[in-house]
């Protein structure tokens, strides 16, 4: 029995760091694929139940994240007893806020490994750009617009794809010396070279989307 339950979180464990790449790469892709990844980690995150519990049950900010679950369901039943009629609305909301209380699983997943974090900041920055490009051909009213100093928001909330690019900006500069890493001077350089084509990419759409509260957080 104990042989079974091993092979099971065996290959949870794959299961559920497939799944977080996936989630991370699709993010701005499409709901489908994205969707998958993120069910892909629930899933293997119960299988793999009791290593998860061991760690997060320790963990202040896991009980922070059970609190705050409790509070957005409390929050919505009280909204939905005081206003009926608005149910529909208020439910969609507690929804978009539950969405936060998967962070536990995310970062179970992540388990504050370097070689993770770059691998999920590397996927879902790749992603990010590849939205962007994609959504270029079918903006070029915009693109017409940004030439007379308006903003540019890549098919998506101005304030959503600030916040986005500017964590890739943050992400590039704080991890630059591991993206750089070790390596023969050709390989090196050729990881430098892309480093800074994909920096200044991001720092443009940064700064093209115009979003004041994205540059101040970037700041902060």
């Amino acid at each position: 029995m104990n042989l079974i339950v091993d092979r099971l979180q065996y290959y949870a464990h794959g299961v559920g760091l497939f799944g977080l790449f996936v989630f991370a790469f699709f993010s701005w892709l499409g709901t489908g694929p994205h969707t998958v990844g993120l069910g892909l980690m629930l899933l293997a995150f119960f299988v793999a139940m009791s290593t998860a519990w061991a760690t997060l049950k320790r963990d202040p900010v896991f009980w922070l994240f059970v609190v705050f679950s409790l509070y957005v369901l409390g929050h919505g039943i009280a909204g939905d007893m005081i206003a009926s009629n608005d149910s529909a609305a208020i439910w969609d909301d507690v929804r978009g806020w539950a969405t936060l209380c998967l962070v536990p699983v995310v970062a179970f997943w992540v388990q504050g490994r370097i070689n993770r974090i770059l691998w999920v900041l590397a996927l879902a920055g790749a992603g990010l750009l590849l939205h962007m490009a994609k959504e270029l051909p079918n903006q070029w009213d915009q693109v017409v617009a940004l030439m007379q100093g308006l903003p540019f928001d890549f098919g998506r909330a101005k304030v959503a794809v600030g916040l986005y690019v500017g964590t890739v900006v943050f992400g590039l500069i704080v991890f630059a010396p591991k993206i750089w890493g070790n390596a023969p001077r050709w390989l090196a350089t050729l990881r430098v070279v892309v480093w800074l084509a994909v920096l200044a990419v991001s720092v443009q759409a940064f700064i093209i989307t115009q979003t004041r509260s994205a540059w101040f957080s970037f700041l902060i």
